[in-house]
């Protein structure tokens, strides 16, 4: 009884300060956003596509997440770079995202995020397949001609080269 109270209030210790920090990163976060309010929309607008990755990727490793990020935010920069250049207005933010070849760029960039993510892993998958035919080619060669060396009473199991 006593160790399942003591294990009870470790946890809510723990939650505490899980909110706690929770509680002080929207303090230092809020602030933050509301005072560079035009690239906190370009980001909030832009980083869709990392949501929803974020969303269907249910992986402890979160790769979806980390390839479609990546690639979301490069796809962002061109765009954040004008806007920090020129003039860093919500006018400014709204005229970016006015702009169809900055939604190409933007989503295009986490698009081809989803198309590495998906065909990369096939393709090492195919090259790592031949790499280990290879393999086995050369080492049932290199059998053949240790049988042909030492003779045939060195295949134990019988199977031989094929």
């Amino acid at each position: 009884m006593r160790r399942s109270a003591r294990l009870q209030a470790a946890t809510h210790a723990t939650g505490g300060k899980t909110w706690r920090l929770a509680a002080v990163t929207g303090l230092c976060v809020v602030p933050v956003g509301l005072l560079l309010l035009p690239t906190t929309l370009l980001l909030a607008v832009g980083m869709v596509p990392t949501l929803v990755a974020l969303i269907v990727d249910r992986s402890r490793e979160k790769l979806v997440v980390l390839v479609v990020g990546s690639l979301n935010f490069t796809g962002i920069m061109p765009s954040a770079m004008t806007l920090w250049q020129n003039d860093h207005t919500l006018a400014a933010a709204l005229r970016i995202l006015g702009d169809p070849v900055n939604w190409l760029l933007m989503y295009g960039a986490a698009g081809l995020g989803w198309l590495i993510y998906f065909s990369v892993p096939p393709l090492v998958a195919e090259l790592a397949s031949l790499h280990y035919q290879r393999e086995i080619e050369r080492h049932k060669q290199r059998q053949a001609a240790l049988v042909k060396e030492w003779g045939q009473e060195i295949d134990d199991d019988g199977t031989g080269p094929a």
